[in-house]
């Protein structure tokens, strides 16, 4: 404080004269004003948490759907129904890659429509419907590529094939089938 001498006062002098105070004042009375309304919210902000803890997250997004409709402007309510969005989004999405892994298209199709629910906007939805679409297409065409192998068109059946397997190099389906168009058309040239 040797180096600033009159620095002490000059800070004080405000609130010698008021000013300080008054902002004091304002400030607690403001964040008197924040609390009280907070702890309004917290009810509902507890029972969405309550919900999603019990694994109900569609349920808990719901309930703070109807909060944030209620009160647009509370942040503590709005920021809650943005954090159970992204869970909510993130346990659908997993549930839907999930079903997709497991080969179970129309278990991924309902989670994914579960998901296009919540979230229809959201950019993990859009991929996942995206890559939903990719599926079934890619499957018509293994689809195709059989009918064309039962019809001995060895060559319509290897374009299917080779379109999935270009847009999906580890589809095991593709794979197998154009391998074994491979060994009968190989088996007919030999005959």
């Amino acid at each position: 404080m040797t180096m600033y001498p009159d620095l002490l006062p000059r800070l004080c002098a405000p609130w010698r004269h008021g000013r300080l105070r008054l902002l004091a004042a304002n400030a607690a009375l403001m964040l008197a004003m924040v609390a009280a309304v907070a702890g309004c919210a917290s009810p509902l902000v507890r029972e969405a948490q309550e919900l999603a803890q019990a694994g109900q997250h569609e349920a808990a997004l719901a309930r703070l759907n109807d909060a944030v409709r209620a009160q647009p402007d509370h942040r503590e309510t709005r920021l809650a129904w943005l954090q159970q969005r992204e869970r909510t989004v993130a346990e659908l999405a997993m549930r839907v890659d999930a079903a997709r892994q497991a080969g179970q298209r129309d278990e991924a199709r309902a989670w994914l429509d579960r998901l296009v629910a919540v979230a229809p906007q959201h950019p993990r939805t859009a991929a996942l419907q995206a890559e939903a679409a990719r599926d079934q297409r890619l499957q018509a065409l293994v689809t195709e590529a059989e009918q064309a192998v039962q019809r001995q068109q060895w060559e319509q059946a290897e374009l299917a094939l080779r379109t999935v397997l270009g847009e999906a190099p580890r589809h095991e389906a593709a794979r197998a089938l154009l391998a074994r168009v491979e060994s009968l058309r190989e088996a007919q040239t030999r005959a």
